[in-house]
């Protein structure tokens, strides 16, 4: 993927003035996030813009584009001029689940984009109302298998991790949880939390406090890394062995970008990643700093679409 890009950007590197490839950024920049503002990725998207700025000697600007799942904002981001002057965030949906959610996108995921850095991954939680009777994840298995389709999951939205997470738990082991699907956690907790529906799988910040508060019982993180709100909690991987299903958020730019911008943008990421003070406040919002760069960076989003594909069709879901 990564190396499709830059064969392009090194014709337009050779058609661009040195000097103007030696002076970025000489003016601001601008960021455009795919999602609303207030959110998660909105906040952890001014996190390291703020510090990106600092690093570059730029301003960076951030404009919000939300809509169609992300896909309104990433448009705008592949259409942008390949000249290092807009860059965007990218999210585990738009990068690696979208392209296979989604009948048609007006952009290509593989081809239209120069992967900068990743910022984090944000590990979910699978969670249980407390009236289920399940300790954790191997007897809830048994109990489904038991009792199939007893039990109702919520979904956050057809196609989000936390949607998806759930459905590839179902694959992995074989079990009949049908689903009932809310927009958004903010309507799925208070029918969980009422036993209304008797599973989720949530972001970890909310999960881990609701589980704190006593109000679900949680069951498992979903990723392979242990999250740092809860270092103690069992992982699915260790009862299903490979399993990983988390967000995760990173930094991008028009496909034909030079390669000597890119590495500027790379190395402003990194540095932000491993700031203290951002690292601290990625923790602070449930995030695990990751900072991968360049062909990592590329690699990862490529393996991760090639994970979720599966999922995404056996799932059923289709977004037209």
């Amino acid at each position: 993927m990564h190396r499709r890009i830059f064969l392009g950007a090194a014709g337009v590197a050779f058609a661009l003035p040195a000097g103007a490839q030696a002076d970025f950024p000489s003016r601001p920049l601008r960021l455009i996030v795919p999602f609303a503002p207030g959110g998660s990725s909105d906040v952890m998207a001014r996190l390291v813009a703020g510090h990106m700025g600092n690093t570059l000697g730029q301003s960076i600007v951030v404009e919000n584009r939300g809509g169609a799942g992300g896909n309104i904002g990433a448009e705008a981001v592949a259409r942008a001029a390949p000249d290092g002057y807009t860059i965007g965030t990218g999210s585990v949906s738009i990068l690696s689940i979208n392209k296979h959610l989604y009948a048609r996108l007006p952009f290509d995921p593989d081809k239209d984009f120069t992967p900068i850095g990743l910022v984090g991954v944000l590990p979910n939680i699978l969670i249980a109302h407390p009236s289920v009777p399940v300790t954790d994840l191997a007897s809830l298995i048994a109990y489904v298998r038991a009792n199939p389709g007893k039990l109702s999951y919520a979904s956050t939205g057809s196609g989000t991790s936390q949607h998806l997470a759930m459905e590839m738990l179902k694959t992995a082991a074989g079990l009949d949880i049908p689903a009932v699907t809310y927009r958004g956690s903010g309507q799925a907790i208070p029918d969980l939390v009422a036993g209304r529906v008797e599973l989720m799988v949530d972001t970890m910040v909310t999960g881990a406090q609701l589980a704190r508060e006593g109000q679900v019982r949680a069951i498992a993180v979903t990723t392979e890394a242990p999250s740092h709100l809860a270092p103690d909690m069992p992982r699915v991987s260790q009862t299903i062995p490979g399993f990983d299903a988390g967000s995760w958020l990173g930094i991008i730019a028009p496909a034909g970008v030079p390669a000597p911008v890119a590495r500027k943008l790379e190395a402003a990421v990194e540095a932000a990643v491993k700031d203290p003070t951002v690292a601290q406040r990625l923790r602070d919002l449930g995030v695990t700093p990751t900072p991968l760069v360049g062909e990592a960076f590329a690699r990862f989003v490529a393996a991760e679409s090639a994970k979720w594909g599966p999922v995404v069709r056996a799932s059923g879901a289709r977004v037209e």
